[in-house]
Order: structure tokens, then C-alpha cells, then sequence
């Protein structure tokens, strides 16, 4: 079974490169364009590397910000 190994998380992430651009959006939205960029990216990377990140921010399970001064 092929396992992704999840990369250490930099400042040019794909996932908080993507919430750098829209603020606020749903997990499903930076999944999507996260995928448009690198279609190999899963699901579970773009959540490790949303959670991974100390500046975002959650609201419920659903919705993430990241504040503009912490780009």
C-alpha cells in the first residue's frame, strides 16, 4: 500500500499558500484549489497542513482564516 509522507511544513505550503490568498473559506474550497495546483494532494495533507500551522484559525470543523498579518 502506497502511504503519503507528509512534508514539513514551510512557508510555501500548498494549503496556506492557497488560505493566504482567500482569508476565509471552507476546508472543501482550500482542498479543491489546493488539488487545481497539485492533483496528486490529498485530503488529508491539506488538513494536516491547515492544522499544522499556528496562525490558523478554525471555526467548527468546517471553516478556516488566516489573519492577514500573519502571512
Amino acid at each position: 500500500a502506497h502511504v503519503e509522507t507528509i512534508p514539513m511544513l514551510d512557508a510555501t505550503s500548498a494549503a496556506i499558500s492557497v488560505l493566504s490568498a482567500l482569508r476565509l473559506a471552507s476546508v472543501e474550497r482550500v482542498v479543491a484549489e489546493v488539488q487545481r495546483r497539485e492533483p496528486r494532494a490529498s485530503r488529508a495533507r491539506v488538513l494536516a497542513e491547515l492544522r499544522a500551522h499556528p496562525d490558523v484559525r478554525w471555526f467548527g470543523r468546517t471553516l478556516v482564516h488566516l489573519p492577514s498579518e500573519a502571512s
